[in-house]
Parts: structure tokens; sequence; C-alpha cells
């Protein structure tokens, strides 16, 4: 269902966020207009919608179409999906605080983000002012939604109400004036995608520019600046999952090295069976395909099994052959830093280590830029909405993985790309961490 949702046309058009915009300060005042029957019918929506949903996703499962792999965190997800929208329609009040506390922890989620960018990155002192109040009132929300949750259901009702209708008027009063942007954001992709959302290989290997960059809070990436750009990945499919944006977006030729051959990742029956050699060169073609959309010039495997690629000399040393090779301007890879990225898969973590040591060896890293990826703490954005479509199309050739990208990827996806949109000024962004490659470099030796 979720990758259908690329064959639309509602995703960056202007008048759909005006819709929300309004939905949202209408629900607000009706909540405190009338609280009683519109929170009763709105938990009551929302409990339908999510039992809807987790039945839909589980028909694999009762079909007998998925593995064993996937059955466990399908099972995991689906029941308490169900059982949330259960408690929604026969416990309206439990159910209620149960979201206004969720949305509380959110806020504060976002608030300690901030506070986070705040302290790390080097910014001017109004924008440094401007972060700190907005981290300080995310805070207060969040604070005032968990008070009024062991207070009175009154207030929580008031606070849902505030929320809606002042995130309303913001989105409103934003939409109004970038109703430009996604004007222009709908005329590029007309220039790349057809009427019915198809790639069409001749224009995506054009790459058309995409509309300037704006910048807000933090710097963009300058897409122009780069001519040969290596991209080092744990599995075939994370190119396409954490940078499929910025790949497509760079002007210059991007290689692609994958370490592993994801031959593990096996989510459908039709796949249990197949020898690990022919699924690693499924996934590979699988690759090969996305990479005709994003305009991947070369993808190269170091031959590394799934959860074994080592972090040793071997290792170390092919990654330096890439970089002698290639000779790039910019190296893109994952997060080494175990608690500044939110998915510590050990392929993730061991690739990120590799390049890291291989980074800081190589002779000439002074010369070029160093970019992580799948961080908690970026410093660095790129806006992806004008090419997000195409990254997701990107994304959907890998089909021996959509059992599981189905259950995982859209809540990541939209709450990453969003999230660090926001930092930056755009709908969609995605965010990277440069490594101060001197600094890392001191590092490891004083660690040695």
């Amino acid at each position: 269902m979720y990758f259908r949702e690329l064959k639309t046309h509602y995703i960056n058009r202007w008048w759909m966020a005006l819709l929300r915009s309004i939905l949202s300060f209408s629900v607000g005042i009706l909540m405190l207009l009338l609280p009683g029957t519109t929170t009763v019918a709105l938990l009551w929506i929302v409990g339908i919608a999510l039992i809807i949903d987790a039945l839909m996703i589980a028909l694999p499962l009762v079909l007998g179409r998925i593995t064993t792999h996937v059955w466990k965190i399908m099972l995991a997800r689906e029941v308490g999906q169900i059982a949330l929208g259960l408690l929604l329609l026969f416990d309206i009040e439990v159910g209620f605080e149960l979201i206004v506390i969720l949305l509380s922890l959110l806020m504060l989620f976002r608030a300690i983000v901030e506070l986070i960018l705040f302290v790390e990155l080097p910014m001017s002192a109004r924008n440094r002012a401007w972060l700190l109040i907005t981290a300080g009132l995310f805070a207060a929300l969040a604070i005032g939604g968990l008070i009024a949750v062991f207070t009175n259901s009154l207030l929580d009702i008031r606070f849902i109400a505030l929320y809606l209708i002042v995130g309303g008027v913001s989105h409103l009063l934003g939409t109004l004036r970038s109703r430009q942007r996604f004007l222009e954001v709908e005329a590029y992709e007309q220039a790349i995608l057809g009427d019915d959302a198809i790639p069409d290989p001749g224009a995506t290997a054009r790459k058309p520019l995409p509309p300037p960059d704006r910048t807000f809070l933090l710097p963009h990436i300058n897409a122009a600046k780069y001519r040969k750009i290596v991209v080092f990945s744990p599995h075939p499919d994370d190119l396409e999952a954490f940078v499929g944006g910025l790949a497509y977006r760079l002007s210059g030729e991007v290689v692609s090295v994958v370490f592993s051959g994801g031959d593990k990742g096996r989510w459908a029956h039709q796949f249990e069976t197949m020898d690990d050699g022919m699924y690693i060169r499924a996934r590979l073609e699988e690759s090969e395909q996305a990479a005709q959309i994003l305009g991947v010039s070369e993808i190269n495997y170091l031959g590394y099994l799934d959860r074994e690629v080592p972090v040793n000399e071997g290792a170390v040393q092919k990654v330096l052959h890439m970089l002698n090779v290639h000779r790039p301007d910019l190296v893109v890879s994952f997060e080494f830093n175990k608690r500044a990225t939110p998915y510590p898969h050990p392929d993730h973590l061991a690739t990120a280590n590799v390049v890291r040591k291989a980074m800081a060896r190589y002779e000439q890293a002074e010369t070029l830029d160093y970019f992580v990826t799948a961080t908690l703490l970026p410093n660095h954005f790129i806006d992806i909405t004008g090419v997000r479509r195409l990254k997701l199309d990107a994304l959907a050739c890998h089909t021996t993985q959509t059992d599981l990208n189905k259950l995982i990827f859209p809540f990541l996806e939209k709450l990453f790309t969003r999230l660090w949109g926001t930092f930056s000024g755009v709908d969609y962004a995605e965010g990277y961490r440069m490594v101060n490659i001197k600094a890392m470099r001191e590092r490891l030796r004083a660690a040695e």
C-alpha cells in the first residue's frame, strides 16, 4: 500500500497542504466548542482506521506469502496496532490519555533534538536564539500535556485542541507563503515523471535541476559542487533508502560500493530456498535497476555476507583501493557513532567504522568532504522535496525487500525526512553529518 502512494499526485500539491491545514484548524475549534462529541468521533475514526490498516497489512501473513523473518516483526506491530484501535473504540478515556502521552513524548523528543542541535552546531546568534525558543516551546507543550493527563481530562482535550489550532494556523500561513514553491516542485516533477508517475530513464538520466535550495537554520549541501562521489553502503538497498535523494541531486558521477550482499534478508517464501549466491545476484540486479532511476553510474560489491562485515585491515584496504581508483571529492557512508544513529544494525556500524578508518589513512582525505548518513546529529541537509518520489521509486525496485520495507520504512522515512525538512526550511530533506577529518584522525590516534 505504501509504494502505491508514489503513483498518486497529492504528495507535494499545495492545495492538499492547504486542506490539511484547514482540517487541523477546524478540528481544533470543534474540540473547544464541542469537546465531548468531537473527541469521541475523532477517536472512533482513528480506532477504526488503525484496525483496518493493520488487517490490510497483515493479509500477506494470513495468505502465507511471507517468511518467519518478517512474521515476528509483523505480528508485534499489527497486534499492537489492533489493540490500540480496540482501546480507542471501547475505552475512550484511556485511549485518549494514551494519545496525549504519545503526542507529548513526540514533542519532547523534538525539543531534545533541537537542544542537541543548539549545543552541537555552529550558527549565528539569531538562529541559536530561535532554536532555543522553539525547543523551549515544544518542551513546555510536552510537559503540559503530560501534566494534563494526570489532572483533568478537559485539559487533555484543550491541549489537543490548541495543538491542532496552532499547528493548523502555522501550516496554513506557511502553505500560503509557499504556494509558488509547491508549483515549482510540481513543474519539476512533471519534467522528470510522466502523468502515470513512472520514471522515464531518458529523462532521469539528464537530472534536470530542481528549484533552488532555501536555507533556514542549517546549511544545505551544494549539489553542484562535487564531480565524483563514492557512496559506501552496507546492503544493496541502503543507498536508495538513506542516500537516494542526495544521489539523484548530485550533478557529478555517483559510484556505489556495497559491502554485504544481504543474503539473510529474505522476507518472502519464493526466496527462502534460493541459493545464497543467486539471491545476492538478484539483490544486486535490483540495485542496477534502481541505479538507472537515480543516475548511479557504477556498483561495486565487496563480497561480504549479511551480518559478517568485518572491521579489519582487509576491509580497510578494500575501501582504500576504491578511494584510490575513483579519487572522489565526496565520500558518503554511515554514522559510526552507535549512540548517534537510529538504526544500529551490525553491518551499518561495521561499514561505518571501516570507512572511518580508511578515511583517516587516505592521503587525499584533506581535499574532499566526508558525510555520514543515518545520523541523529546532522549538520548539513539536501532538499529532496522535488525528488522524493524518485527516491522511493528506486527503493521500490528492491522487490525482495518489499515485505519488510512496507512495515518499517513508511514511518521512519517520513519521520526523518519531514523532521530534517523542518530544520532546513523545506518540506522533505535528507540529513547528513559532515565529519571533521582532522579531528577524527586525532581521536583515532588517541584511542590507539
